[in-house]
């Protein structure tokens, strides 16, 4: 019966007012491909079946995601609640901002893994697939699927490749091989490419070194102890693997250390200062170097030679000797002994759990001794591997370590390990991201050390560096150090940087047309200007080469993440550039002076044709604007807003420190303009305060109750009693001279107009360093 339907069926069913309770026919019905007789009736008997009421028809459909025929439901299902249609309505749109986050998010993932394997993401139209999300979410995610099944594919055929290149190297240490294996597991193909193209390191480094056992007993290390000095006492089975023979270095290292628990003085810390540096196959202390020991508080001092003695551990302490704090039975704690570079501390009252904060001195206690016995060979490291992760990362960054442009692989590996922030893929990752700049290598560290818990489970991934303002911040300008303050060599590196591909280097030629892209200006700069910044890109870190085919770009990490804002960062340098360009001389206006003029119709023509006529006619067009009807509503982000007007402030205020606390998504209700306007007026107003001398500058922003409150004060020397809290906001009102004081009577009326306020919060001697003036700016905020 089936087989004969009236293949019209389809059309009756559409028109059918009673297919709004069949959720599985109308699923059919709107199918992207046209559902035969069959089907259809099986839907039809499915929704008999279900038993679902129009009401319930939407929910299902707006939980599985087909939002158009959600949305068909609300136009046309009569048998609606017509009172509850808005609401519908809004959990329709809800649902959909909903599944639009998933699409964005599942394409930053992949994005994200194509990155870390060094492939090409599959190609995306994001719109169209926006579109798609906001029509069907089974559609969407059928699209992201495919998506992600080709990257997938690409993956594998990486991960093949680089498996067989590791087999390839038989001779390679097991540790060094493991960690190109976990690398590799884990799709992180770039890292690992950079790992097996330094394979000499696999037979060298910290994968040669044994690695110190783990702590497997539920015995008291004191009662492992009394194992391996007296035979006589009854040991577990499995204490074979860590006993010691009896009259070696390592008997006598521990013989000394049970000495430290009977007695103090001078000659228990001498004895175990001395077969401390035999057990790590430095001289015993005779000849040129005895062991001597000093009184100081709680225990003596004496020094140990063979901590550093290792060839590949050198480099971190020319000198090779350490201080070792030797304590007095009773004491507790390590106490103060300033003037010391990192030091070991020992003693039996000691416990190396309490000096995990990176301080000088690390404790070695008598469970990481007992580790450290078992260790076979490459002793030196092993005591490093307790001590590092307690010392300061300054123990193995100093110096002359990274006394070279580029520092060494081997280099970096040893000092991920011993400072204990990760292990040979940590590393791995670290090269990859800074191409072994010594400057982006102490950046990364630190951010290492300041974020041990949101480390990534993946093997050696780090925390994902991009989502960091400070760091990122950090990053940029230790990339652009060199030619910092140089409009035109920071915009050739942000058109290099937005176009670069491979190994080919980026033409001025291409940097001029991507610079006319940005600004929209058929000839934005001049290709002089363009040439000379070009050329002072050699002195960057990150830059291979300078020639006359172009600027050819390092391949690594810190590149690719700060390529995303290269756009950003790019207009921002056009913009200093528009006004201060090398060898001319200084523009009437800077661009920090620019921001007051940025609602003014005039300013077009001032960057179109700058001078001092311009400049006059600006001003006396700004100071005259009526400030009814400007456009002020808009979105501004705060902190967006800042860090692009940071780099002209201090460019202007070269004297003035600027302290920013913005908290991330502090959204006002204003156009972005309009802020910068008001920024200027307050940041300016507190700048030229100080004078020449200068001094600081602190804005604090919060969010609460609907309003953005933004606080800035200044450490000059306020405002006088006679001003009058009030007058200040008058226009022509001016502490400074004739021909000011129409700034804060501006900012006032425009904050004012844009459903805020400015107010003078408070006058000198409230707070203990920035005892100038005090002023609050409140907006709506988003």
């Amino acid at each position: 019966m089936i087989e004969s339907l009236d293949p019209h069926l389809g059309e009756l069913l559409r028109r059918w007012p009673g297919r709004f309770c069949h959720r599985a026919l109308l699923v059919a019905l709107h199918a992207p491909d046209p559902a035969g007789p069959q089907l259809l009736a099986r839907a039809l008997v499915d929704g008999i079946a279900a038993e679902e009421d129009e009401h319930q028809v939407y929910e299902n459909l707006l939980a599985e995601g087909h939002f158009a025929l959600a949305e068909t439901v609300l136009t046309d299902c009569a048998a609606l609640d017509r009172a509850r249609l808005d609401d519908l309505s809004r959990r329709l749109e809800t649902v959909r901002l909903r599944r639009h986050a998933q699409l964005l998010a599942r394409l930053e993932e992949s994005a994200r893994r194509a990155d870390l394997a060094g492939i090409e993401a599959p190609a995306a139209d994001r719109d169209e697939l926006a579109a798609r999300c906001r029509e069907s979410w089974p559609e969407a995610a059928a699209a992201l699927t495919a998506l992600e099944d080709e990257l997938a594919a690409g993956v594998a055929a990486g991960r093949a490749a680089l498996t067989a290149r590791l087999a390839a190297l038989p001779d390679a240490e097991e540790d060094w091989a493991d960690a190109c294996r976990r690398l590799i597991e884990a799709g992180r193909l770039r890292a690992a490419r950079s790992l097996l193209e330094r394979s000499d390191d696999g037979r060298g480094g910290p994968a040669t070194a044994p690695p110190l056992p783990e702590w497997c007993w539920k015995d008291e290390p004191a009662e492992l102890l009394r194992w391996h000095l007296d035979p006589a006492t009854r040991r577990a089975p499995s204490f074979a693997g860590w006993a010691v023979r009896q009259g070696s270095a390592e008997h006598r290292l521990l013989d000394a250390y049970q000495s430290l628990q009977l007695a103090g003085g001078a000659q228990p810390a001498v004895d175990f200062a001395a077969a401390l540096d035999e057990f790590l196959g430095a001289s015993p202390g005779e000849g040129p170097r005895p062991h001597t020991a000093h009184p100081v508080e709680g225990g003596h001092l004496t020094r140990l030679f063979g901590v550093f003695a290792d060839e590949d551990l050198a480099a971190f302490r020319p000198a090779g000797d350490v201080d070792l704090f030797v304590a007095d039975p009773g004491t507790r704690a390590v106490p103060a002994l300033p003037g010391l570079a990192p030091f070991l501390a020992v003693g039996w009252g000691l416990d190396g759990r309490g000096y995990a904060g990176r301080s000088p001195a690390a404790v070695l206690d008598l469970r990481s001794l007992l580790r450290l016995v078992a260790v076979r060979r490459r002793r030196a490291v092993g005591l490093l591997r307790v001590a590092g992760p307690q010392w300061p990362l300054a123990a193995f960054t100093g110096g002359r370590v990274f006394a070279e442009p580029k520092s060494s692989w081997r280099t970096l590996s040893w000092i991920v390990d011993l400072s204990g922030l990760g292990d040979l893929g940590t590393a791995a990752s670290l090269a990859f991201e800074t191409g072994l700049h010594p400057d982006l290598i102490r950046l990364f560290l630190d951010h290492l050390l300041r974020s041990p818990r949101r480390l990534p489970a993946d093997a050696g991934a780090l925390p994902r560096w991009t989502d960091d303002a400070q760091l990122t911040a950090a990053l940029r300008t230790a990339v652009l150090a060199p030619v910092r303050g140089n409009p035109a060599a920071e915009a050739a590196f942000w058109a290099a940087l937005s176009l670069r591909t491979g190994d080919a280097p980026v033409s001025v030629n291409e940097m001029m047309r991507e610079i006319a892209l940005v600004s929209g200006r058929v000839d934005p700069v001049r290709e002089a200007d363009l040439w000379a910044g070009a050329a002072r890109l050699a002195a960057l870190p990150v830059v291979r080469e300078v020639t006359p085919a172009g600027v050819l770009l390092d391949d690594n990490g810190v590149l690719i993440g700060l390529a995303a804002d290269a756009g950003k960062h790019l207009a921002e340098a056009l913009e200093r550039l528009a006004v201060e360009s090398p060898g001319q001389d200084r523009p009437a206006l800077d661009a920090w002076a620019l921001h007051r003029h940025l609602l003014t119709p005039g300013l077009a023509a001032y960057r179109a044709d700058p001078g001092p006529e311009r400049a006059r006619a600006l001003a006396e067009e700004t100071g005259a604007l009526p400030l009814d009807g400007l456009p002020l509503g808009g979105e501004a982000d705060l902190l967006g807003v800042l860090g692009r007007m940071r780099p002209a402030f201090e460019t202007a205020h070269p004297g003035v420190e600027l302290t920013l606390a913005v908290p991330a998504g502090t959204v006002a209700a204003v156009h972005a303009d309009v802020l910068r306007v008001l920024l200027y007026e307050l940041l300016g107003n507190a700048a030229e305060a100080l004078g020449a001398s200068g001094g600081s500058v602190s804005l604090r922003a919060e969010s609460a109750q609907g309003d953005v409150t933004v606080e800035v004060q200044d450490s000059g020397p306020g405002i006088a009693d006679t001003a009058g809290g009030h007058r200040i906001f008058r226009r022509g009102f001016s502490t400074r001279g004739p021909g000011r004081g129409d700034g804060l009577h501006r900012a006032r009326t425009l904050a004012q107009r844009a459903d805020g306020d400015l107010l003078l919060a408070a006058r000198q001697g409230l707070h203990p360093v920035l005892r100038g003036a005090h002023f609050t700016l409140v907006l709506p905020m988003v």
